[in-house]
């Protein structure tokens, strides 16, 4: 990862010539992580471009870090399939450099995306980023560079994260309805067993950034979209993970398992506003 603070993206071709350690997948079945489809994309509050209103304005101190949090009653997603990570936190900070590369610098088709100008690349391409964490410094005050060891880990699992409807990925303007564009930036949305359920209700932007004054919408041709809906081109986390057949007899090996119900996230007390 790049040593400024501001860095989105390690250099993937740097990076590419070290062995980086994968994750771990506890499943059924060694068939990779699904894809979310343009059906099960969440909905999006209509709201006057640029959003305002849906800025983050949750933040809670912890020590001496300023991280985001979701409003009461936000349910964590239960993701009952274990997903395991590298011990040492150099390993999870190369992975996750890598991971970030693939889902934006590949993309984007750029190893060099300044933090505080993703915005202008995502308007470029018609694209927007979904399911950003909580519990980490909200998107545009630390760049991946600054995380701690939990932060990073918490970021690296939601973009490995089993359930495409809670994963860090970047889908095309196209696929939402006419009158409501979310944000470039926005937050993971509250569980729901119905992924049509869920809303997207946090977003971002760097209001040092002027934004356009309306989102591009570019209609790619069948085939030629860059997003990572099913129908599009997913991306392929083959590379990073290693797949487990889960074994029932030998449970007990298995350690750091998410647990199997909705856990329901309340701001604490000494919350503030952003």
């Amino acid at each position: 990862m790049s040593s400024s603070s501001t860095a989105l993206l390690s250099n993937g071709a740097a990076a590419a010539s070290l062995k980086i350690s994968k994750a771990t997948l506890i499943s059924h079945s060694s068939q990779g992580l699904a894809s979310l489809t343009p059906e099960d994309l969440p909905h999006i509050r209509k709201r006057k471009w640029p959003r305002k209103e849906a800025k983050l304005p949750q933040t809670r101190q912890r020590t001496n870090r300023l991280l985001s949090c979701p409003k009461e009653g936000f349910v964590c997603d239960p993701s009952c399939t274990p997903l395991h990570l590298p011990r040492l936190p150099i390993d999870v900070k190369n992975l996750l450099g890598e991971v970030l590369y693939k889902i934006i610098g590949q993309t984007l088709r750029t190893s060099n995306v300044p933090h505080h100008r993703l915005e202008d690349f995502l308007h470029q391409k018609g694209l927007v980023l979904i399911n950003w964490p909580y519990q980490i410094p909200a998107f545009f005050a630390k760049g991946t560079a600054a995380f701690t060891p939990d932060e990073s880990i918490l970021l690296l699992k939601a973009c490995l994260h089993p359930n495409p409807a809670s994963r860090v990925q970047l889908i095309s303007r196209h696929h939402f309805p006419s009158d409501r564009h979310p944000g470039y930036i926005s937050y993971v949305s509250s569980y729901h067993q119905n992924p049509r359920r869920r809303e997207i209700v946090d977003e971002d932007h760097n209001i040092k950034v002027k934004i356009s004054p309306e989102p591009l919408v570019v209609h790619y041709q069948p085939g030629r979209c860059p997003c990572h809906l099913s129908t599009c081109k997913p991306i392929d986390f083959s590379p990073f993970i290693d797949f487990q057949i889960e074994d029932e007899g030998n449970i007990d090996t298995i350690i750091g398992i998410t647990p199997l119900s909705p856990t329901i996230k309340r701001p604490r007390k000494d919350s503030d506003s952003a």
